[in-house]
């Protein structure tokens, strides 16, 4: 069985909208292109997807406190080898 995919272990108490939403909100933002270059083809979050990020987490209901953790682990857990979507979506076992 498949573990969750890290946006899906968000610690969001209450959801505002559906999580298949929230995650392709998610998908959106680290999916378009800053300057010309997928945040993904770097392995690292440009400024302002980050700053896009912070948005989405405030508007799901996380404090700022948790929402520095959340970026924290999630750039902690992309390596510049890795691609964000292949971080973010669990392999099938």
């Amino acid at each position: 069985m498949p573990s969750e995919s890290l946006f899906q272990q968000l610690p969001i108490h209450r959801w505002p909208y559906g999580k298949r939403e929230a995650e392709s909100r998610f998908m959106d933002i680290i999916t378009t292109p800053v300057d010309g270059v997928l945040p993904t083809a770097k392995g690292e979050i440009p400024a302002s997807t980050e700053t896009d990020l912070r948005k989405l987490m405030q508007e799901l209901g996380l404090t700022p406190p948790e929402i520095e953790i959340q970026l924290e682990d999630f750039k902690r857990g992309v390596p510049a080898s890795c691609s964000l979507p292949r971080a973010l979506v669990p392999i099938a076992r």
